[in-house]
């Protein structure tokens, strides 16, 4: 039940899914809207959408107690310090700490499907441990676990329609894409309306698809035929790595096969329904609003580059 107008924070409100939970909450209307991040110049748009920005960094206890004060419920987005072991756990736990002295009433927290131990993902100890540290705080909170989003799959779907493979360590394993729209949209219910008091929910797709289903699916988008090549997880690396991936993120994709091929993650559920009162997008959706949208930036660039390289008359 909402009594009131109350105050939302979100974090990492300049990422692709913080921004988007605060648009749903400004859509929404009820409350008063904290956009946090490290870079408050970026948040323009959604200050004139109508929140508030301020400069939260989760290394500076400083900007955290005063982003935090008078503040009602909170979604901590899971932060990118990944590459420093013990880094993100180390924020989290600092946030929730400053979160329990601001007397915030609740927080929401973005984690990830089935990160408890034993794990392949050297990173799932910081969600898992965030969990337990939100689970003993003494506040109330929501566990959002979010599937793998649709859209990352883009760059390395497109990279096989140009080439005609589809280069995988994951075996006949399945995943349960989940459009990181949807996963916003879950978000900001949780925030404006109170869902799932300690409740952990399993944000996933409609559908658990395997590479195949992949391939089948981008080669009627994209109408380019698509063959699955199975590989090793250190082929699969290497292979990352000549496409252009940094030697430190080429690992973490070809680890998502070798998770998605041990079958830890493949679980469809109804959460997001639940929480949204709608249907998850397919995968295919999410492709084809992706290729359309990459295509429009296309062309916009390419119009400013004509624009600019013929002078007016």
């Amino acid at each position: 039940m909402i009594i009131g107008k109350l105050k939302i924070l979100v974090t990492g409100a300049s990422g692709t899914l913080g921004k988007r939970v605060v648009e749903y909450l400004l859509a929404d209307g009820r409350h008063h809207v904290v956009a946090g991040s490290r870079t408050p110049e970026k948040l323009g748009d959604l200050v004139a959408a109508g929140a508030t920005a301020c400069k939260l960094d989760l290394d500076d206890a400083e900007t955290v107690a005063a982003a935090f004060t008078g503040i009602d419920r909170l979604l901590l987005v899971a932060t990118d310090s990944i590459s420093l072991p013990g880094q993100r756990l180390w924020q989290h736990k600092n946030a929730i700490s400053a979160a329990v002295k601001a007397g915030i009433a609740h927080i929401a927290y973005t984690s990830m499907l089935s990160p408890e131990p034993p794990q392949v993902f050297f990173y799932a100890g910081d969600h898992y441990g965030t969990e337990l540290a939100l689970k003993s705080s003494g506040l109330t909170w929501t566990i959002l676990r979010n599937g793998l989003f649709s859209e990352i799959t883009y760059p390395m779907l497109q990279k096989a329609v140009e080439t005609g493979r589809w280069v995988t360590a994951a075996g006949d394993g399945r995943v349960p894409y989940v459009a990181r729209d949807d996963c916003a949209a879950a978000a900001a219910a949780v925030l404006t309306n109170g869902s799932g008091v300690n409740t952990t929910f399993n944000l996933t797709g409609p559908d658990a698809l395997s590479v195949y289903d992949l391939a089948s699916t981008t080669s009627k988008v994209f109408a380019t035929p698509i063959t699955v090549w199975q590989v090793s997880t250190k082929e699969k690396v290497d292979f990352l790595t000549t496409c252009g991936f940094s030697a430190a993120f080429a690992p973490i994709v070809a680890i998502s096969d070798l998770n998605t091929a041990l079958g830890r993650s493949g679980e469809v559920t109804t959460d997001v329904e639940f929480l949204t009162g709608r249907q998850p997008s397919t995968f295919e959706a999410v492709l084809a609003a992706s290729k359309a949208a990459n295509e429009k930036a296309r062309l916009m660039d390419h119009a400013t580059l004509i624009s600019g390289a013929v002078p007016p008359r």
